[in-house]
């Protein structure tokens, strides 16, 4: 019989056996996954948490391994036991959990995860939480590119970093093991090399492998980028694993070359490049068209977070020091895989905001600048990693890599077309209709190029519906003009016809102060022609004089505005008033109580206004028991639209004009534009404008919010104004374009959306609000609730 103490003994014998093999099992798993060897971490950690259920670190770390293999269900699975699990774990995994329900398109508990982290590291915390609130807002911002995966490239294998070739060819590499090569030095062993496929009828063939003496490389090879010549190279030697994601806390080490290459895209020889480093990782090398511009990604110290982007130049057999992109592009995350086409770099970012893991960006190069990155989408970005963007735009064709869930492997290769109309501006001489050329199309505006007409007065470019911006088209001794771009307008016409007058053949107005008869300086004057669209702009000087291009018996519809002065509009139609058709205006400071009228004959010159008449005349229109705002607003183009109460009745006006005659001109053309009982009237001159029903988009001009309105001062996007919001106004056409706030004045309600913190950030918005259907959107400034028309 054994005693007690001996039972106790073996007892502590195999406890101790136990703990040592835990030990043992925690040690090995810990030390795979440093060595980032994921896949055989995942068999370790298992072992011991097997042993150690409790254990919520190493379900941690073995859910970071599933992460880095892109197994996403497993990883949040293994996520939540760790946070459930007795034992505390590491606060970086809210990060690693974070970025996990991101690729698994769980943005609100992503968010929820990221705000945890920021209790710990504001900065990256708050960082990723505005992400994942980007990518809940804008998951539906489809991009305008036809996408398709390559079927006659993918594979179960990773295949990533294609790069044109000549006669319609890609290179890319592979891990696959499935490749057809009658060398006898295939071993099918190389961690990844590289193979050329071949475009044909159902989109790329894979033909052979690139480089059959590669074959039993230590390191693998890829990408690599050709010059337009196709006789320069530069490649990416790598440590690249199959299956394990292309992110920096892989471990991957990169190192770039360059070489000279035969005809069939091969080379012998090659020489490292002279800024790789032995302690960071140098690679993703793109050339640009000239063969001498070199733009890479690379971690190495000085950068401004992980691996940067840089530019190295060709200086004879050298290459210049890199230089750092700016911060509109490099970010303390990490962005690889740059590729430049003349005017925009596409490159990979996992900072700026986006969908899931790296998302695909584009800024665009205007006078030595780079304009701010811009996401390129749903369809191009995924809720996983998406990068290496290639696009050759005069095929309207481009690649990029994927490891998205629904891929055939670890990474697969899809093609890009890009939905694009090609527009044509023909700019003609007023005069005889005849071509300009070399007249200035200015994409400034666009943070594109400044380009030129040809020899039939002819520009013509490719414009996607993501473009929203306004030309300028200008040339010596002719008035400039502008033409404003964007998805609905491009696709209703893809044809434009621009009229440029000489300066000696245009109209002159004047414009002049109601109450002080003072001319107005600096004030805006945009003139729309309503048969083609077209705009042109001018202020006035300072005599209150403008000129404008008009075109004999052409109608246009002109606005005037100016901080401080209501906005005006009216209609000119040039076959009526000869070449003083555009005459003398009075404009009204913003609160003035003085009537206007919208036009004045300019010879005789009107009286000052202390020898006003008490009494105008006005155009009644109609006469109602109930006032629809909505209905005569359009009106105001020809006068202040106002109302006068009557036993019972709302009297709607037009005016007041101070003479007979000029009340009789537009009592006609009311008449004429269906308001066939339109007549005259006596109106006192006395203020009218608090019964102004016109103008229903103008902004508040006196603090008369609702008293529950916390009003915040700043930037705002003024929608438009409503009878009743509950009928017309659709909250979700803006919905993650800002906060939604509304403001009473009368019997109207005005939209509003706010939340910007910059007048640029505000501009932003007013955009995309006027493409979501708001067209007639402005910018204002709220200053303690008083909202100020911003021009």
């Amino acid at each position: 019989m054994i005693s007690s103490g001996i039972k106790k003994g073996i007892v502590l014998v195999v406890l101790a056996c136990i703990f040592v093999g835990q030990m043992q099992a925690q040690r090995k798993a810990n030390k795979e996954y440093e060595l980032k060897a994921f896949a055989r971490a995942i068999q370790s950690y298992l072992r011991y948490i097997n042993q150690n259920p409790s254990n919520g670190e190493a379900m941690a770390k073995l859910a970071d391994c599933y992460r880095h293999l892109n197994e996403i269900e497993e990883a949040e699975e293994w996520y939540e036991r760790a946070f459930s699990a007795p034992q505390t774990v590491d606060p970086i995994h809210y990060l690693y959990y974070g970025k996990v329900l991101m690729s698994a398109e769980k943005y609100d508990l992503a968010a929820r995860e990221f705000r945890r982290f920021a209790q710990i590291s504001p900065e990256y915390g708050n960082h990723f939480y505005e992400r994942a609130i980007y990518a809940s807002r804008n998951r539906r911002r489809v991009s305008r590119y036809e996408i398709r995966p390559v079927e006659g490239v993918n594979t179960s294998a990773s295949d990533f970093g294609p790069a044109f070739f000549q006669n319609n060819q890609i290179i890319y590499s592979s891990a696959r093991l499935d490749a057809s090569e009658s060398s006898s030095s295939w071993t099918g062993k190389a961690k990844n090399q590289l193979f050329v496929a071949k475009a044909d009828n159902n989109g790329l063939r894979t033909e052979r492998l690139l480089r059959p003496q590669a074959s039993n490389s230590r390191d693998g090879e890829g990408p690599v980028s050709y010059s337009s010549d196709g006789r320069t190279v530069v490649i990416t030697r790598n440590n690249f694993v199959d299956g394990t994601r292309m992110i920096s806390s892989s471990g991957m080490k990169l190192d770039l070359f360059i070489a000279n290459v035969g005809f069939d895209g091969n080379w012998s020889e090659e020489e490292p490049f002279p800024w790789n480093g032995s302690d960071f990782s140098t690679g993703f090398g793109h050339l640009a068209a000239d063969g001498n511009t070199l733009y890479f990604a690379s971690d190495r110290p000085g950068g401004v977070g992980g691996f940067d982007i840089y530019v190295s130049y060709r200086t004879g057999t050298d290459w210049s020091p890199p230089e750092l992109l700016p911060t509109t592009i490099n970010t303390l995350g990490d962005e690889i895989t740059p590729y430049f086409d003349g005017r925009t770099l596409y490159f990979a970012s996992a900072w700026h905001d986006g969908y899931g893991g790296y998302d695909i960006f584009q800024s665009e190069r205007n006078n030595q600048q780079w304009s701010v990155a811009r996401n390129m989408g749903v369809g191009i970005n995924s809720p996983r990693d998406d990068y290496g963007f290639v696009f050759d735009g005069i095929r309207n064709l481009g690649y990029f890599v994927s490891n998205r869930k629904e891929g055939r492997g670890n990474e697969d290769i899809y093609s890009v077309s890009r939905e694009t109309n090609e527009v044509i501006v023909r700019v003609l001489n007023a005069t005889d209709n005849m071509p300009l050329e070399g007249a200035v199309i200015d994409f400034s505006d666009c943070q594109k190029g400044i380009y030129a007409t040809d020899a039939n007065g002819i520009f013509n470019f490719r414009a996607d519906e993501e473009l929203n911006c306004r030309l300028l088209i200008r040339k010596q001794g002719y008035t400039s003009a502008s033409l404003q771009l964007s998805g609905i307008s491009i696709r209703d016409n893809k044809n434009y016809e621009i009229i440029l007058e000489r300066e000696a053949d245009r109209y002159e107005g004047r414009i002049v102060d109601v109450d002080t008869r003072i001319p107005i300086e600096q004030m805006l004057v945009q003139a729309t022609n309503q048969q083609t669209n077209i705009v042109y702009e001018t202020y006035t000087n300072q005599d209150g004089i403008y000129k404008l291009p008009l075109r004999s018996n052409g109608s246009y519809t002109v606005r005037y505005s100016k901080m401080g002065y209501a906005d005006r509009s009216r209609r000119v139609s040039v076959r009526d008033g000869g070449r003083n058709v555009l005459g003398i205006l009075e404009m009204r400071r913003t609160g003035s109580s003085t009537p206007i009228t919208p036009e004045i004959d300019p010879t005789p010159r009107p009286p000052a206004v202390t020898d006003l008449p008490e009494v105008g005349y006005a155009v009644q229109v109609s006469a109602t028991n109930k006032l629809d705002l909505d209905q005569y607003a359009p009106l105001n183009v020809h006068g202040n639209v106002y109302y006068v109460k009557d036993r019972g009745l709302f009297k709607i006006r037009v005016g007041v004009y101070l003479s007979k005659s000029e009340a009789n001109s537009i009592a006609q053309k009311l008449r004429s534009s269906g308001y066939r009982g339109a007549f005259l009237v006596e109106e006192s001159m006395v203020n009218v404008s608090d019964k102004v029903i016109g103008e229903m988009t103008a902004p508040i001009t006196t603090d008369d919010r609702s008293p529950e309105i916390n009003s915040t001062n700043g930037y705002k996007v003024q929608l438009a104004a409503y009878k009743d919001p509950s009928k017309y106004f659709k909250e979700s056409k803006v919905a993650g374009i800002g906060f939604v706030e509304q403001r009473r004045k009368g019997q109207l309600t005005i939209m509003l959306l706010s939340g910007y913190r910059t007048e640029q950030e505000a501009r932003n918005a007013l955009s995309k609000a006027r493409r979501a259907g708001f067209t007639t959107a402005f910018l204002v400034y709220d200053q303690n609730g008083r909202l100020e028309k911003v021009n």
